[in-house]
């Protein structure tokens, strides 16, 4: 701001200097016709005598004898007031370019730090409206799980996690008749046998659970710039031990699609507890299993 009003004053300065200029240059002008007005008068005058035009030679010679050198020391000034203008006139034209560039400059930084403060926002907003959909989906996880019942085996209906522990045990029973006097190198086909047996009978109970769970950990992990992890980290936390071993056995046995990738990629099942698995070789195989399945 300081900077355009010294330019403005200058702007001024050398408009106040042209004006002076031209003064002198119009008094100058009018002094020389005065001057060459009078000389004519004493010349005519003076003479009182004939007019006769051979003695107007001399006379002329001496008026411009006098008037050559004054009109010659007026353009003199005039040439010199005009490149003293116009001196001042290139200062302020570079020095309005500086300001200009300087101008730019700040406007250029200051566009910066508002695309930068507008993305700053954006991603806030990005991440408001993902962590309430994620807590939303979180909060629904967690009503689908209370909502599940099974027949508890006692003719009563076992509900929420005591459900999920009723469908556990009987995972457990079916899948212990499949696999007695069964050899190891065919446990992997017999655990899916008897899975399959399982999930005709509890398809209708589980089939939501595990849908949704696949959308819920899908839906964080395909979120742009976020950590994932972290929020996995949170579902997992959620999760009951009766909850991963069916989850355990459904990537293993059932459904490897679906879950096997995010087993792996944000260890979904790592705190599983060895002792409620139905064999603990059962980890080695999903070892095996995850070490040739690819994470993107």
């Amino acid at each position: 701001m300081a900077a355009a009003q010294s330019v403005d004053e200058q702007d001024e300065a050398v408009e106040t200097t042209f004006t002076r200029t031209e003064a002198r240059i119009i008094w100058l002008t009018k002094a020389a016709w005065v001057a060459i007005g009078a000389m004519s008068v004493f010349m005519v005058l003076g003479t009182q005598v004939d007019l006769n035009w051979a003695d107007w030679g001399p006379a002329g010679d001496f008026a411009g004898g006098i008037l050559n050198p004054i009109l010659t020391f007026c353009t003199f000034l005039i040439v010199v007031s005009t490149i003293t203008v116009q001196m001042r006139e290139l200062q302020l034209s570079r020095e309005e370019l500086r300001l200009s560039r300087e101008e730019i400059k700040l406007t250029r930084a200051e566009a910066a730090r508002s695309a930068e403060a507008l993305e700053q926002q954006v991603k806030a907003v990005k991440r408001q409206s993902f962590e309430a959909t994620f807590f939303q989906m979180l909060t629904l996880f967690a009503n689908i799980v209370k909502d599940i019942e099974v027949p508890d085996g006692n003719g009563k209906t076992a509900r929420g996690q005591q459900a999920i522990q009723a469908c556990a045990h009987k995972l457990g029973r079916i899948t212990d008749n499949y696999t007695r006097n069964v050899p190891e190198r065919v446990r992997v086909a017999t655990l899916q046998a008897s899975y399959e047996d399982f999930w005709s009978d509890r398809r209708q109970q589980l089939g939501h659970y595990f849908r949704y769970l696949e959308t819920f950990i899908r839906f964080v992990d395909e979120a742009d710039k976020i950590d994932s992890q972290k929020y996995v980290d949170i579902l997992k936390a959620h999760f009951s031990d009766y909850e991963m071993v069916l989850i355990f056995y459904n990537a293993l046995a059932h459904d490897p699609k679906a879950y096997r990738m995010y087993i792996k990629k944000y260890g979904l099942i790592e705190r599983v507890p060895r002792a409620l698995l139905f064999d603990r070789e059962d980890m080695t195989l999903m070892d095996i299993i995850l070490s040739t399945t690819s994470v993107r």
